[in-house]
């Protein structure tokens, strides 16, 4: 009996052990906060009362995982290149906020999520060759907000960021496209930032990588015939989810010729592939394209998009006519639940496979709303084909009823009560419409990117910060 209670009181002493360690494991470092503002001086030791000057003196003394750069308010005549890495255990952060989060401006655009970053704390932009990195709230004075041009880096955070960069300025968000694949960026996450202006909003290659919550405004290639994308994607395992895509008109553009797509991929060469792809619940208005995916050249790394939730509408901008969507050559595609307004006909091309389902077509401006051609093979039903010019016919869609949106001269395109998209879909695997709430209501799924009697506003106004886990 004794040795019996000594083992019972050795396991529990193991099991306590044990969950020390599984706490320590699950909990991140807590790094010191060096301290950056424009009364400080270099020679100090960044601390609070002894602060700092520069940013680039903030990053060479933050070397150790869950150390913090607090960057006190001012302008900075300073771009930064990172090359000291983070770990597992935390990230090196840089923020323009005092841990409270990034002061905001009141936004009251219907489609965005009510706010747009305002960062106290100007500089020139981060150039990041490190990994385990957290960039929040900075200004970057009409550059871009990241350059990743190293190879290999990967576990990098983006948010908060305000970027507004003039005619054919900076990309906002540059993840190098020129790395092989199996050196590009991965674990890379891209959310909250507010990037204006430029030739793209987002030009990358990458792994793992998820962009949401961002609001693009005014792409300006500058030059009539430049792309000015707002999201350019190669890689695979990429989310683009909630993002609002705006503002585009002919003028930013030499006032002719545009080039502007919400999203864009081609067949490059067979190391740009664009695979396990997601665009889930974008609003995307004037654009030449809302999607265009293009694979002529047959590669094999080109396949699985699921594009759902999302709002397309306000093109063309180009003269020679504009798309909703594009997708060519590129099996095994789902477009569920989206809302194309004013944007023209959806094009299925060549090899491409997969399902059209639940979608609106309102004003599309042409007798045909979505089209299979040169051999794609993609099934289509219980959408809604709507505009007052034309006459549609089709024996698995709702024809020639209006949707009933709310106010889609405001660019209100949720669904009136009495709307016929009402539980009128096919079922199929979504649980949420566009703004984040339940779907299906009611006895059935309805058709178009919003859910009737679910939320009228789910957009949330900050990120998540300062996350941990512990394991008992």
């Amino acid at each position: 009996m004794q040795w019996r209670n000594n083992t019972n009181v050795l396991s529990i002493l193991n099991l306590a052990l044990l969950g020390i360690a599984l706490v320590i494991i699950g909990t991140p470092a807590q790094g010191a906060t060096y301290y950056i503002a424009k009364t400080g001086n270099d020679a100090n030791a960044c601390t609070q009362t002894q602060p700092c000057l520069t940013i680039t003196r903030g990053s060479k003394v933050a070397t150790k995982a869950g150390d913090i750069v607090q960057v006190g308010p001012g302008t900075y005549s300073e771009s930064l290149t990172l090359t000291t890495s983070g770990t597992s255990a935390g990230k090196i952060t840089f923020r323009g906020h005092d841990g409270t989060g990034c002061p905001v401006v009141s936004n009251p655009d219907i489609n965005s999520r009510g706010v747009r970053p305002a960062p106290t704390v100007t500089m020139n932009g981060f150039t990041v060759s490190a990994s385990w990195i957290k960039i929040d709230c900075f200004n970057t004075n009409g550059n871009g907000v990241l350059d990743i041009t190293a190879a290999n880096i990967h576990d990098v955070d983006v948010v908060n960021n305000y970027s507004a960069a003039g005619a054919g300025g900076a990309v906002g968000v540059y993840i190098n496209d020129t790395l092989t694949l199996a050196t590009s960026a991965q674990n890379i996450y891209v959310g909250y930032n507010f990037i204006s202006g430029g030739g793209y909003g987002v030009l990358q290659k990458c792994r793992n990588c998820r962009f949401e919550y961002n609001e693009f405004f005014q792409m300006n290639p500058g030059t009539s015939g430049a792309d000015g994308d707002y999201a350019r994607i190669f890689g695979y395992d990429i989310t683009f989810y909630r993002n609002y895509m705006h503002g585009n008109d002919r003028n930013l553009c030499g006032g002719s010729d545009c080039h502007i797509d919400c999203f864009q991929t081609f067949a490059y060469t067979a190391d740009y592939p664009a695979y396990n792809i997601t665009l889930d619940s974008n609003v995307c208005f004037h654009a030449s394209e809302g999607i265009m995916a293009s694979n002529e050249a047959k590669l094999a790394g080109f396949h699985d998009w699921t594009v759902r939730n999302n709002l397309f509408a306000h093109a063309p901008l180009n003269y020679y006519g504009a798309q909703c969507m594009i997708i060519s050559d590129i099996p095994n595609v789902a477009v569920y639940n989206n809302t194309c307004a004013d944007s023209g006909v959806v094009t299925y091309a060549k090899t491409t496979t997969g399902y059209h389902r639940n979608n609106i077509h309102y004003n599309v401006g042409t007798y045909l709303a979505y089209r299979a051609i040169d051999g794609a093979n993609v099934t289509a039903d219980h959408n809604l084909l709507y505009d007052p010019s034309f006459k549609f016919s089709s024996s698995g869609d709702i024809v020639n009823v209006n949707p009933l949106f709310v106010n889609a001269s405001a660019d209100n395109y949720q669904l009136q009560s009495g709307s016929p998209a009402k539980d009128a879909g096919a079922q199929v695997s979504l649980t949420s419409d566009i703004l984040g709430g339940t779907r299906p209501v009611g006895a059935g799924y309805d058709i178009g990117a919003y859910e009737y009697g679910s939320l009228t506003s789910a957009q949330p106004t900050q990120p998540a910060t300062n996350l941990s886990a512990t394991v008992n």
